[in-house]
């Protein structure tokens, strides 16, 4: 399975579609994730600095990409 918020992506879900998704990567609950696929085992999501505030540059928010053993759970609706 493919999520995301970014409505530029082919797996792109409404905000009210993705409430109640949780992303794991190896295991862990990750927050901010922009886009998640369990196949290709990737993650994006928004950076935050040491105050949890989003990290912007030049206007643009800040991303970094994770791999791993991606595990999306997701409500009925979007499955």
């Amino acid at each position: 399975m493919r999520i995301s918020a970014d409505n530029d992506d082919a797996g792109y879900v409404s905000a009210e579609r993705r409430r109640g998704v949780r992303i794991y990567l190896d295991g862990i609950d990750l927050k901010d994730v922009i886009t998640a696929d369990e196949e290709d085992g990737y993650i994006l999501r928004a950076l935050r600095d040491d105050l949890q505030l989003l990290v912007f540059e030049n206007g643009q928010l800040v991303t970094e990409e994770m791999r791993g053993k991606v595990k999306i759970i997701a409500p009925q609706r979007i499955q």
